[in-house]
């Protein structure tokens, strides 16, 4: 007989991630709420597909051929995850995991919270003790000890979301406009727009490895173009304030010190990207609240 924790499903996008999989894999294999896991790979280079096959067997594993970026990656396990009857998607950063009864707590919480779509954990660095930087920096303001068991919040990045599929079935996955950064603000940008709620449970602890790990030129413009791309594309806010996220990502672009071939490059993409942002915006399958899973 099918039981609620048999529609709890976990997807993890992976690419060159072997040293993380122990960590990751294993803390959904550990978890007190069994927990289904789909692992994307992104055309690892390293260990990566070999490790998983021969250390967590139980996993279903999607090989691809080249990197789809993360959105599209996860979209493969969200969609393979609606097939098999999930109520409940974990979406885990290769370089993250969580404590044992993490998925189990969120799965309570939402259940009993039925107007929210995304739910999160307390995210802390890879050693354990400090919060990781830029959850803290999202976190709103008078947040800490007293703190209701759930925390309404605009955004919270995508390294550990616990998703309801009722919601997704309405906003539908990630929006394709985007490769690497930008795609989780997008989606609850139209998780808002579809009147559900995004939460920080503040009692709860996951963990995201990345402290320490030096940001590049390169990788600062990617950020930037995420966040002008998701800004320019949010449903909710008119489209005449276009100019105006556009002059913020070229202030970016000026200050980064990545090499002026690819600060150019970044600047005739965000161009570019004019056009489908005004499709997607104005698509009518796009404004029309009934449906979005065309994005899937």
């Amino acid at each position: 007989m099918e039981t609620k924790q048999d529609k709890t499903l976990a997807v993890v996008v992976t690419c060159n991630g072997v040293r993380w999989l122990d960590k990751c894999l294993g803390s959904l294999r550990n978890a007190t709420l069994p927990v289904r896991t789909i692992v994307v790979d992104n055309a690892s280079s390293d260990d990566t597909v070999c490790s998983v096959r021969e250390h967590y067997p139980e996993a279903v594993l999607i090989e691809n051929k080249t990197n789809q970026g993360f959105g599209r990656a996860n979209n493969t396990g969200i969609r393979i995850a609606l097939k098999k009857g999930a109520e409940f998607i974990y979406l885990l950063n290769q370089d993250a995991w969580v404590e044992p009864d993490v998925v189990e707590q969120l799965v309570r919480l939402m259940e009993s919270h039925p107007d929210y779509g995304i739910l999160s954990p307390m995210h802390y660095a890879g050693d354990g003790i400090s919060l990781d930087e830029g959850f803290r920096q999202i976190l709103p303001p008078g947040f800490g000890a007293g703190c209701s068991e759930i925390v309404p919040v605009e955004f919270v990045m995508a390294a550990h979301w616990l998703v309801r599929t009722a919601a997704l079935k309405e906003t539908g996955g990630f929006l394709p406009l985007f490769r690497h950064y930008g795609e989780d603000k997008n989606l609850i940008h139209r998780m808002i727009f579809h009147g559900w709620k995004t939460g920080i449970a503040s009692r709860l602890k996951g963990f995201h490895d990345r402290k320490g790990r030096p940001e590049s030129g390169e990788q600062t413009l990617q950020i930037q173009y995420g966040r002008y791309l998701a800004q320019s594309a949010d449903i909710n806010r008119p489209g005449r304030l276009w100019p105006a996220y556009f002059k913020e990502f070229l202030s970016a672009v000026v200050r980064t010190n990545a090499p002026m071939k690819v600060r150019l490059g970044y600047v005739c993409k965000a161009i570019g990207r004019i056009i489908p942002v005004v499709r997607y915006r104005y698509d009518s399958r796009y404004t029309d609240k009934t449906n979005f899973q065309w994005i899937m």
